[in-house]
């Protein structure tokens, strides 16, 4: 009755009136949309677990695997029942994974691919679709990124050869757009199937020194939203789920601590799959960096744009610095 009461109170002839009470609306309906998404969501990932076979286990393909992020979504998918293939380009490494997997997850098969994703021919990525094909696989999981051997990645845009662009380009948007597109006639046969796009900050904000790469994760998030409307125009139940990620524990810096603003690959993978089925193309999954990018939003841009310049030289120097051994 007092809401219905401030209501009648408000002048609405008044157009100033009208655009405060738009603007109220719809901050309501962002806190409300964002508290819903990280607290009150119940993931329904468990309904991509079929198989044309009711005795068999569904199989999720996850590209770069063999450690960080990729590793934490095989070690999820597998807490969570599905079969694996855990893919990347050192086969040792993928080995050792398989291993890890299937000692803490006796129930679960892993298949391990190898691949090197920049450069791959056609029909290098034709052999490795074709050697999964014996596998009812209804969950992609487009998760391998980087700067592959770019040392250091963080430059000035001038400093950037343009071979090392196109690796740029090549590691993070043609390899996911060429899998996906080889994947995606099978996804649509084993409906409902799921399409994971993991992306970053670096695409959304500005990020000095990371020009291209940056330019290669806006893309990404790009690409996802519009796969994600055509297949419901097309009315087909496949999934396209693009995730924004902010900074993750890296495999090879154990001694830098995770924080509110840094979680570890397994928690990030833990919160996205959890994630799945939200109503949202596009997710921050971990509220840490969801939090941080909200703030970011915000403020005046000459104040974003100072601290995020800031915080590049910092992570330019440090780069700088591992990449000459140090």
């Amino acid at each position: 009755m007092e809401s219905q009461q401030i209501l009648s109170n408000i002048p609405l002839s008044n157009p100033i009136s009208i655009l405060g009470l738009v603007t109220a609306l719809y901050k309501i309906y962002q806190f409300s949309s964002f508290f819903a998404l990280h607290f009150a969501h119940r993931s329904t990932l468990l309904r991509f677990r079929h198989h044309k076979d009711p005795k068999q286990t569904p199989w999720a393909l996850v590209t770069g695997s063999s450690d960080g992020i990729g590793k934490g979504f095989a070690e999820e998918l597998c807490e969570r029942g599905f079969n694996v293939v855990i893919h990347g380009r050192n086969a040792a490494k993928l080995e050792g994974v398989k291993a890890e997997l299937k000692e803490r997850y006796p129930k679960v098969e892993i298949r391990v691919a190898v691949l090197d994703v920049h450069p791959v021919s056609e029909k290098a990525l034709d052999e490795m679709v074709a050697s999964l094909s014996d596998l009812y696989i209804t969950v992609l999981v487009n998760n391998v990124g980087g700067s592959g051997p770019i040392k250091p990645v963080f430059r000035q845009f001038p400093e950037l050869a343009m071979d090392e662009a196109d690796t740029l380009f090549g590691i993070n948007a043609a390899f996911p757009t060429r899998l996906t597109a080889k994947m995606l006639p099978a996804l649509k046969t084993r409906q409902p199937s799921l399409v994971i796009n993991v992306g970053s900050f670096t695409g959304r904000m500005p990020s000095p020194y990371l020009s291209v790469y940056a330019g290669t994760k806006a893309y990404i998030e790009s690409w996802s939203q519009s796969l994600g409307v055509e297949m419901k125009a097309e009315a087909l139940d496949v999934e396209i789920l693009g995730l924004i990620v902010g900074e993750v524990q890296a495999s090879w810096r154990r001694d830098v601590p995770t924080n509110f603003m840094r979680c570890s690959s397994r928690k990030l993978a833990y919160d996205a799959l959890n994630k799945v089925g939200c109503g949202q193309r596009i997710v921050t999954p971990y509220i840490g960096h969801a939090i941080g990018g909200v703030g970011l939003d915000h403020m005046p841009e000459w104040l974003a744009d100072k601290i995020l310049s800031g915080v590049a030289k910092t992570m330019k120097a440090e780069d700088e610095k591992i990449a000459k051994g140090g």
